[in-house]
């Protein structure tokens, strides 16, 4: 099996529809089964980043992946979506 991230709530919907058809529990395998025909759910990595000062432009920080000038007030960058943790994609790549 692979480590694709699944939808529960699509795990949830196929588990009740096969319960429902075979009218009774059907265990441990037929779980296995529903969790390996999940479908993956396609997502993108989280990205990480600091607000670093700038003296230039009419805001006062760039972001460290796209270096977009902004308010340093955003939890996420609002251009590429990094989380402003302070931490780098590097310390992140076993995520």
């Amino acid at each position: 099996m692979n480590n694709d991230l699944i939808s529960l709530s699509a795990l949830l919907r196929k588990c009740e529809a096969e319960e429902a058809e075979i009218g009774t529990n059907w265990g441990y395998e037929g779980l296995k089964a529903a969790i390996e025909l999940a479908p993956a759910v396609d997502v993108d990595p989280v990205r990480h980043g600091t607000w670093m000062p700038t003296a230039i432009g009419p805001y006062g920080c760039l972001c460290s992946q796209c270096h977009l000038q902004a308010d340093n007030d955003f939890d996420y960058c609002p251009n590429c979506g990094a989380k402003m943790d302070g931490r780098t994609d590097d310390e992140n790549h076993h995520l």
